[in-house]
């Protein structure tokens, strides 16, 4: 009976020894291995700080259209500001001058007119009296269309903007439309404005 009990041990024994390399049951091998080296830490550097992002802007550009630059709307080279909701100014730049085309005079307008559209004031001649008074109704028509191009007056201007709410301009002494920004999204940051 005392083999039967001393045969587990015996068998655990010896595959300790043939698996696991024992020396003897029971007892811990040790191995004459230098121990692993632990990793030296690397110095490094604090992270640097990164550059906060710019503020996303954007290029508002108009046209502004008048019937004439002067008389009270006196948009050339004027101040344009742009405000958010906060009422704070957020852009501001200045119009153009004068950028409408200026068609040349037909036949008879200078008779009426001076070149650059403006009214002669002087006493006509009875010759040119007389050649107004042929001037038929087409021609009349067509003095009429170019005396009013002569006198439009059309400025842009541009402007950089940042994101905001909402937009209201000033050109000059002219208010114009508040814009929210998802409508100057669709309107590709484009206007074009005319004061009648």
């Amino acid at each position: 009976m005392s083999r039967v009990r001393t045969l587990p041990v015996v068998l655990v024994a010896l595959a300790c020894v043939l698996l696991l390399g024992c020396s003897g049951a029971g007892t811990k091998q040790v191995s004459s291995a230098a121990p692993p080296a632990s990793p030296t830490p690397t110095p490094t550097s604090p992270p640097s700080p990164s550059p906060s992002p710019a503020p996303t802007t954007y290029l508002l550009t108009g046209t502004v259209d008048a019937p004439q630059c002067g008389a009270g709307y006196d948009i050339e080279n004027a101040a344009v500001t742009v405000r958010d909701e906060h009422d704070v100014v957020i852009g501001a730049t200045q119009t153009t001058a004068n950028q409408a085309p200026r068609p040349a005079p037909p036949y008879g307008a200078l008779l009426i007119y001076n070149a650059d559209g403006s009214e002669i004031t002087r006493t006509r001649t009875q010759a040119e009296l007389a050649q107004i008074a042929l001037l038929g109704p087409g021609q009349l028509q067509a003095i009429d269309a170019w005396h009013t191009a002569i006198l439009a007056c059309e400025v842009t201007f541009t402007v950089t903007v940042p994101k905001a709410g909402f937009y209201q301009l000033r050109i000059g002494t002219h208010g114009a439309p508040t814009y929210s920004y998802d409508d100057l999204q669709q309107r590709g940051w484009k206007l074009s404005l005319t004061l009648n």
